[in-house]
């Protein structure tokens, strides 16, 4: 289990490697309806880009990744920007 700092900066392009933050905000489905939606940005330490983690509540349902109250992802964290390999299972700290 890798543990994954918190970023004191919202702004991706200040955000130092490997470290992660929170926005939260509500999004419009293709069906009309509005979601609760928490998007958590990881900034990749390996490749250096950007990507997110996205929980949307749907109802009461969780949907994508879920983190438990310690701050553990599930499923794993996968950087989706190749040809970048970085993948582990991680903890947000102070989540």
């Amino acid at each position: 289990m890798i543990e994954i700092p918190r970023s004191g900066i919202a702004k991706a392009s200040e955000a130092p490697p490997g470290t992660w933050w929170r926005s939260d905000r509500v999004i419009d489905t293709p069906k009309g309806r509005q979601v609760e939606a928490s998007v958590i940005s990881i900034k990749c330490p390996e490749c250096r880009k950007t990507s997110s983690l996205q929980i949307l509540v749907v109802g009461t349902t969780p949907v994508g990744h879920a983190i438990s109250e310690d701050g553990t992802v599930t499923p794993s964290i996968v950087c989706p920007h190749r040809p970048c390999s970085w993948h582990i299972h991680g903890r947000l700290m102070g989540w």
